[in-house]
């Protein structure tokens, strides 16, 4: 029986679900950070659809700690973003994973496909999710 779904949880789901649906425009699934890397640091959030920029939402606030989290340590964004499966063609393309399935895989699964341990997958993923614990936190003080 699997334990209920901590709020956390909840958001990073609603997260990971956000960036299929493009950022407020940007289109395609592609993470923001993926998309910065491929237009080469240049995004226009105004465009043919009359879109007035991206919302202020908490989905968006996630990614902008998951793209300072990259920054930082690519290898923790990349075990947050499995685990939640945000992002995952990018991180399948990046790491070279084939044939990975997100709807079946462990935690195990993920740890291998990253070419991790599970104990180190464990630590990596509770460090994510304390990252982004911490600068919500202080988004709420503001």
């Amino acid at each position: 029986m699997a334990a209920p779904e901590s709020a956390l949880d909840k958001l990073l789901h609603g997260w990971a679900a956000w960036t299929y649906g493009g950022f407020g425009g940007l289109g395609s699934g592609s993470s923001m950070l993926a998309q910065l890397i491929e237009k080469k640091g240049e995004i226009f959030f105004d465009g043919p659809s009359g879109s007035s920029g991206p919302a202020d939402g908490i989905e968006q606030r996630i990614e902008a700690v998951v793209m300072e989290m990259a920054a930082k340590s690519l290898e923790q964004a990349d075990v947050l973003r499995l685990e939640y499966a945000a992002g995952l063609p990018q991180v399948c393309e990046r790491r070279k994973i084939q044939d990975y399935d997100p709807s079946t895989a462990s935690q195990l699964d993920r740890a291998r496909a990253l070419g991790l341990s599970w104990r180190t997958y464990k630590r990596r993923l509770a460090a994510a999710r304390e990252m982004i614990i911490e600068r919500l936190s202080a988004d709420a003080k503001r």
